[in-house]
């Protein structure tokens, strides 16, 4: 994945609504997240297909985040854009995995 020319997040969020949305992929935070779980999975024999966030670029749509989300955190962007395809296509499989960060976000949505 070090090779790549981040997607404006418009064309992501059409990629597997309209034009793939069969598509199974899972939003991870980053590289060694990405090693992780594709080795894993891999290993198993899960056909599953991974993906850092920072093939998504985020500045294409001057995107606000609501006010308990941080624009430049991993966390906040994979959530983002999972609600995002997901509000357009209930029936999505793009998920994402959020490891450490998920229980300061749940902290902070129960404050």
């Amino acid at each position: 994945m070090s090779n790549f020319i981040p997607r404006p997040i418009d064309r992501v969020i059409n990629l597997y609504t309209v034009l793939e949305p069969s598509k199974k992929i899972i939003f991870l935070e980053g590289k060694q997240d990405y090693q992780f779980y594709s080795t894993h999975a891999e290993k198993l024999g899960v056909n599953l297909t991974f993906s850092e966030i920072n093939t998504v670029d985020f500045s294409s749509l001057g995107i606000t985040f609501p006010p308990n989300m941080e624009r430049n955190n991993n966390r906040d962007k994979i959530i983002y854009l999972i609600s995002e395809i997901h509000k357009k296509r209930s029936d999505s499989h793009v998920y994402g995995i959020i490891d450490r960060d998920i229980l300061e976000y749940v902290r902070d949505l129960l404050k």
